[in-house]
């Protein structure tokens, strides 16, 4: 992955022990990201996971919004369950009935 091992430490939020030496490598490691640019590749992969993730829910729920649709999810997740249709074709039919 080319990231460096993590550095282990000990800190105490009690006595506050090892909060300064923990701050400071937390710091380190933080410029450290943004100059290789690592920071910025990771927070672009985590927008465009969350917008695609965010585009599923939402169709999500507008099919389970739909009655028709709700009732063949339910009847979909049966059979699934059952064995008697491949995920992958159960959702396909959902898909199809949703776009016509």
């Amino acid at each position: 992955s080319g990231q460096p091992a993590p550095e282990v430490l000990a800190c105490s939020s009690v006595t506050g022990d090892g909060i300064e030496s923990m701050l400071d490598v937390l710091l380190k490691a933080h410029a450290t990201s943004k100059e290789s640019g690592r920071f910025e590749t990771r927070r672009k992969e985590q927008m465009l996971h969350w917008f695609h993730q965010e585009v599923q829910d939402q169709l999500l729920d507008a099919v389970k919004r739909n009655p028709t649709l709700a009732k063949l999810i339910s009847e979909s997740e049966a059979a699934v369950a059952h064995g008697t249709i491949a995920p992958s074709t159960a959702a396909g039919l959902i898909v199809e009935k949703f776009i016509s």
